[in-house]
């Protein structure tokens, strides 16, 4: 009668993990290196994205808000003033209401 032998069994250390996988110093050593470029990386791409951001919004405004700006600022006229500025006056004309006690009624 043939007997399998047995399976062979290895020792879970430290340096090793349950899937087998190495541990090892040089290994550790490894992630710490990674660990490192990864926070300096994430100081360099902070840098970036600042650079980045401020130069997108100062276009953004040189091309889209400072053009429509100036379009309202030379075609609005919110104050109604440049139809009087060849009376060189700012009144303008108000209705007259009848001044009768039931009108200074309807008031409050």
């Amino acid at each position: 009668m043939l007997t399998a032998a047995p399976p062979q069994l290895t020792q879970i250390t430290p340096q090793t993990s349950l899937r087998g996988i190495d541990r090892s110093p040089p290994a550790k050593y490894h992630a710490r290196t990674m660990r490192k470029l990864w926070s300096r990386w994430m100081i360099l791409a902070r840098k970036i994205g600042q650079f980045q951001s401020r130069i997108i919004l100062t276009l953004f405004y040189f091309i889209i808000v400072a053009p429509f700006g100036l379009g309202v600022r030379l075609f609005a006229d919110p104050l109604h003033t440049r139809a009087f500025h060849a009376a060189h006056s700012g009144w303008q004309p108000r209705p007259s209401h009848p001044a009768d006690l039931d009108t200074a009624r309807k008031q409050g």
